[in-house]
C-alpha cells in the first residue's frame, strides 16, 4: 500500500485536455455508434480519445436521425461524461475510481484482483492526470503471457501520469500513456492496447481533412544500450464514410544514445531511417504501414491495416509470394443491421516470421519493458490469428455474446524477438512445427448501476501440439467480473479550507 500511494503522489506532482483512459466504460458506448458512422469526428483517431472530441462528437449527433437504442445510447455516454464536462468548465479537480475484481477457476483455483486510481486537474485546455493501477494477484499466479513465463515483481504500474495540452488545431502531451494506433478490435499490427504505458513526448495537428499524429516514447534500456521509438501518423479524411491513414515507426539504440530530432520530426522518421547516415541492420529498425476504415452502410465497418519491417524482399520457401517482412489485418463489423442491439464481427491476423524481428538482436526488437510488454500485435511473429464474434444487447443495460478464436503459431513465434533473422529470410509463416489453439468463449454482462458491471465467462480452450510433440492440451475456461467505475468532483471555494466531496 505504501508503494500504491508513493506512485500516486510522485506521479501527481510531475503532472496538464485529459484523454479517456483505454480502460473507461464509454469505449463500450461509442463503439456501436461508431460502427454506424453516427460520430465522424472520431474517424481515424488513435486512441485513448481526448475527452474533448467526444463530448463535441456526442452533442453533434442528430437525435432526430437516432433510433431509440441510438439515443439511449448517447444518454449512456454524455452520463459517463457528466462529472468531465461539469470539470471543464468550472476547473475543478475529478477523482476517478475503477475498481476490478475477477476470479477463475482451473485445477488447482486461482483468483485475480486488480485496482486503479485516478485523479484528474482540468483548467481550460490544460490537464494534469495521474492513474495507477495495482495487481494483487498472487504471485503464484502473476503470469506474463508475452514471455509465457509467470512473474513475481511486478506489484504496481503507472499507465498515466501526463500533463496535456488540447487545441482546436494543435496539442501537446508529455508524460505516460497508453495508446492504441489502428482500427483493428484483437488489436494493432504497431502500438495496440495490450502493452503497459509509453513515456512520450506526442503531439498532433489538424487542419480540415488532414490529421497528424506524432509521438515518442523511451523503452527500457538492455545493458548499455539506451532504446527509443518513434512514430507519426498522417490520417486522411477521403469522405465521411472511408478514412485513410499512413505510418511510419522505428526503434533505435544504441550505448549514449538519446532522442535524436531527426526520428522525432515526423516526416524524417524514414528518410533518415532507409537513407540517412545511421549504419543500417545494426542500431536502428524501421517500419511503415497503412490503415483505412470503410463504412459502405450505416452499421457496417470494413476496415484493414498493413505493416512492413524495413519492406524485406526476399520471397518465403512455401508460398513463394510472401514477403516475409509483412503483417497484416482484415476485419468487418456490422452493427444492428439484422436487428437492433445484434454485433457480428469477424478479423484476421497474418503476421510473418520476420516482422519485429531484426539482425541487430534484442536491442532494436519491439520489446517495451523488461517486464514483457511489447509493441505490435499481441500473437507475436510468426503466427495468425482469426476471430469470429457475436453479441446481442438484451433489455437496456445487459449483453450477452459468443466468440472462437482459432491461433496457430509457427516454431519461429518468439514474442521477444530474441532471433537473429540473417541467412534466414526464406522461413515463412507459419513455418515449421505449428501449434493450433481453439478458443470458445460465451460471455455474459450486465449493468446495474452507474458505473457498476457484472460479468462472466465460460469457455473451453484445446490446443493442438506442435507436428512430432506428443499430446493435446484441453481445459475449461470460467472466470467473473465485476466492475465499479465511477467519478466524484473534488470542489472548492473562497471560503473553504478543505476538498469536501
Amino acid at each position: 500500500m505504501v508503494r500504491f500511494l508513493v506512485l500516486l503522489f510522485t506521479g501527481f506532482l510531475f503532472i496538464h485536455a485529459e484523454q479517456l483512459p483505454l480502460s473507461h466504460p464509454i469505449y463500450d458506448l461509442l463503439t456501436p455508434l461508431q460502427t454506424r458512422n453516427l460520430l465522424p469526428r472520431l474517424n481515424g483517431l488513435p486512441k485513448p480519445y481526448d475527452a474533448a472530441d467526444v463530448i463535441q462528437a456526442l452533442q453533434a449527433l442528430d437525435t432526430l436521425s437516432l433510433t431509440p437504442l441510438d439515443r439511449l445510447r448517447q444518454e449512456e455516454a454524455k452520463t459517463s461524461l457528466h462529472q468531465r464536462m461539469t470539470a471543464v468548465k468550472s476547473q475543478r479537480l475529478l477523482i476517478a475510481v475503477d475498481e476490478a475484481l475477477e476470479g477463475g477457476s482451473d485445477a488447482d483455483g486461482h483468483y485475480l484482483t486488480r485496482h486503479a486510481l485516478a485523479g484528474y486537474f482540468t483548467y481550460g485546455r490544460f490537464s494534469l492526470v495521474n492513474r495507477v493501477a495495482v495487481d494483487l494477484t498472487s504471485e503464484k499466479w502473476r503470469y506474463d503471457h508475452l514471455r509465457r513465463r509467470f512473474k513475481k515483481t511486478l506489484f504496481a504500474d503507472m499507465p498515466e501520469a501526463y500533463a496535456s495540452y488540447t487545441g482546436e488545431h494543435f496539442g501537446l502531451l508529455m508524460g505516460r500513456n497508453r495508446v492504441k494506433w489502428g482500427p483493428g478490435h484483437t488489436g494493432s499490427l504497431m502500438l495496440g492496447d495490450h502493452q503497459s504505458g509509453l513515456t512520450q513526448m506526442a503531439g498532433y495537428a489538424r487542419f480540415g481533412f488532414l490529421q497528424g499524429f506524432t509521438l515518442s516514447a523511451k523503452l527500457d534500456s538492455i545493458g548499455a544500450w539506451n532504446r527509443y521509438f518513434s512514430a507519426a501518423k498522417l490520417v486522411i479524411q477521403l469522405h465521411s464514410t472511408l478514412t485513410l491513414a499512413l505510418n511510419q515507426s522505428i526503434v533505435y539504440a544504441g550505448p549514449a544514445r538519446n532522442f535524436e530530432l531527426f526520428y522525432v520530426l515526423p516526416s524524417f522518421i524514414y528518410y533518415f531511417g532507409q537513407f540517412g547516415f545511421i549504419p543500417k541492420n545494426a542500431t536502428d529498425n524501421v517500419f511503415v504501414g497503412a490503415d483505412m476504415e470503410w463504412k459502405p452502410l450505416i452499421g457496417l465497418r470494413v476496415y484493414f491495416e498493413f505493416l512492413a519491417d524495413d519492406f524485406q524482399v526476399d520471397r518465403d520457401s512455401i508460398s513463394a509470394s510472401v514477403q516475409n517482412g509483412i503483417a497484416y489485418l482484415l476485419g468487418a463489423e456490422s452493427q444492428d443491421i439484422l436487428f437492433n442491439g445484434l454485433n457480428l464481427g469477424a478479423e484476421f491476423v497474418h503476421i510473418n516470421s520476420y516482422v519485429y524481428k531484426h539482425v541487430g538482436g534484442l536491442a532494436t526488437s519491439y520489446v517495451t519493458n523488461l517486464h514483457g510488454g511489447t509493441l505490435g500485435h499481441a500473437i507475436g511473429p510468426d503466427a495468425e490469428m482469426v476471430e469470429i464474434r457475436l453479441s446481442k444487447r438484451l433489455y437496456m443495460h445487459a449483453k450477452a455474446g459468443m466468440t472462437y478464436r482459432l491461433t496457430r503459431r509457427g516454431d519461429l513465434n518468439d514474442p521477444l524477438g530474441e532471433w537473429n533473422a540473417y541467412d534466414k529470410r526464406k522461413e515463412a509463416t507459419p513455418h515449421g512445427r505449428v501449434e493450433n489453439c481453439h478458443d470458445f468463449l460465451l460471455t455474459g454482462e450486465t449493468t446495474y448501476w452507474k458505473g457498476l458491471t457484472v460479468g462472466a465467462e465460460a469457455g473451453y480452450r484445446f490446443v493442438q501440439s506442435p507436428d512430432n510433440q506428443p499430446g493435446q492440451k484441453k481445459e475449461g475456461i470460467i472466470s467473473g467480473r465485476l466492475t465499479y467505475y465511477f467519478d466524484r468532483l473534488l470542489q472548492w471555494d473562497d471560503k473553504a479550507t478543505l476538498f469536501p466531496l
